[in-house]
């Protein structure tokens, strides 16, 4: 399938000031590889009477081979507002600035829905170790299996846009790729699902499959900062800063 690049002119660049007020070199926009594949068949959810685990079951809830396509163009919209800094692309290999892949699951942990390195420059990341060894140079994962196990449980029967659902989860896990840490305000992309009650974890679900969940306007801000300038996070993760001289 080779790479497919969505509608987001890679030539569009940014001028950015200089420290002495100047215009400087124009920066580039970062490139974010997207592995969907495995979205294009969505697995029957099970449970495993012994472990509790999830597994695959004999069953398909759907197939869709534009499945992939249609969520790209969701997460597309979800970074409108960052827009030309960002280049979302379909891709079985990655190559990219940021590279994330879509798994059934890890290690059948039926609550693990993603799992993304923290950004901590334009071109470096927290070491992040892949799910398996060929998945080289991944940044960021989300789990299938374990989104769907999540809906089973918390929505039921609710009707819902699955793949709304995808998109914020794929937003979410690149918001780290791109500096972000989890925030406690329901309807934010970066909700921390992980922490929170089942009660809080179905509305922000209910939200994401009514494609409601959205950055905050300091998240762009961050975001941005982490992509054009020559800023890292500190190793608190609490602030930005700028690299000491003759540093990257």
């Amino acid at each position: 399938m080779g790479t497919s690049r969505h509608r987001n002119p890679a030539s569009q660049t940014s001028p950015l000031p200089s420290a002495k007020g100047q215009r400087r070199k124009l920066t580039p926009p970062i490139n974010i590889d997207l592995n969907l594949e495995e979205l294009i068949r969505l697995e029957e959810i099970l449970e495993h009477k012994a472990s509790g685990l999830i597994k695959k079951g004999p069953g398909v809830l759907s197939q869709n081979a534009n499945r992939p396509k249609n969520v790209l163009s969701l997460v597309h919209k979800k970074f409108k507002r960052l827009e030309p800094h960002v280049n979302f692309r379909l891709s079985r290999r990655g190559g990219g600035d940021r590279y994330l892949i879509s798994s059934f699951s890890r290690g059948m942990d039926p609550e693990l829905m993603g799992r993304a390195a923290l950004g901590l420059s334009r071109t470096k990341t927290e070491r992040f170790r892949p799910d398996l060894p060929k998945h080289r140079g991944v940044t960021a994962y989300i789990y299938e299996g374990a989104i769907g196990n999540q809906i089973l449980e918390l929505l039921g029967s609710q009707a819902i846009d699955i793949s709304n659902i995808f998109a914020s989860m794929i937003a979410h896990e690149v918001g780290h790729n791109l500096g972000l840490e989890h925030d406690y305000t329901p309807k934010s992309i970066m909700f921390d699902f992980g922490g929170a009650s089942d009660h809080q974890k179905k509305i922000w679900l209910q939200y994401a499959a009514k494609d409601e969940l959205e950055f905050r306007g300091w998240q762009i801000v961050r975001m941005k900062l982490i992509i054009t300038g020559p800023w890292t996070v500190s190793p608190t993760h609490s602030r930005l800063s700028l690299p000491r001289a003759g540093g990257r």
